[in-house]
């Protein structure tokens, strides 16, 4: 089987916020655009967060953990999260936040069309 680039890399960096990247990772889970992968680079957390991603990794192959040899601090983060992504676009996710269901079928869509 050929491996397929996605249409769309989800980049979330992340730094101790395992509390938070539940509703993160599901809100992209649970996408109507369907074409999309997820990375997570971790800044070095001691929260958890490899164990928490690696149980939603094990279930959805979409799902990309990084963790960063030694901190890079947010920019450096941010930037890895998106060099990491192979997706036609990029789409910046903030480790404590969630999108809207239909957010990548929209926004896929509108970059498509412009």
């Amino acid at each position: 089987m050929i491996p397929t680039v996605p249409s769309v890399s989800v980049c979330v960096p992340t730094y101790n916020y395992a509390r938070f990247l539940p509703d993160c990772i599901e809100s992209v889970i649970w996408q109507t655009f369907s074409n999309w992968e997820l990375v997570i680079t971790d800044d070095c957390s001691d929260d958890g967060t490899a164990e928490l991603v690696a149980r939603y990794a094990a279930l959805d192959s979409r799902i990309r953990y990084t963790l960063n040899e030694r901190r890079l601090g947010m920019h450096g983060n941010l930037q890895r999260a998106v060099e990491s992504g192979i997706g036609r676009y990029r789409k910046i996710l903030c480790a404590d936040d969630w999108i809207a269901p239909r957010c990548l079928e929209v926004l896929f869509k509108l970059m498509e069309e412009n």
